[in-house]
């Protein structure tokens, strides 16, 4: 495997574990949540929530994004990649090939 698709492996595993983390963190916030019972509080943790779960949303679409690129760089066919996902008109090309880019050899 090449120097870059290596970088490339690593830093999907570190979006792998930012991913867990914040998941982590939402499932404890969401528990401490249920336990309040003041209506102030409750608001203001309520808006914390759903900025967790765009959080969450946008680390993952990152994610596959990156996923689908270092895939394809290593020579795995989108068809293999997606397998007729409903999700498969969601995605940027634009950011599956910056990242491609980003990450390809260099002549």
């Amino acid at each position: 495997m090449t120097p870059k698709l290596l970088e490339m492996k690593k830093v999907l595993a570190g979006m792998v574990s930012n991913i867990s983390t914040h998941k982590n963190k939402f499932k404890c916030f969401q528990q401490d949540f249920s336990l309040v019972k003041t209506a102030e509080i409750r608001d203001v943790m309520r808006k914390a929530l759903q900025d967790y779960v765009q959080e969450i949303t946008k680390l993952r679409i990152n994610y596959r994004h990156m996923h689908i690129a270092y895939c394809e760089l290593r020579g795995t066919s989108r068809d293999r990649i997606e397998k007729h996902s409903p999700r498969a008109e969601k995605l940027s090309e634009n950011v599956i090939s910056t990242y491609k880019i980003r990450f390809a050899e260099d002549g």
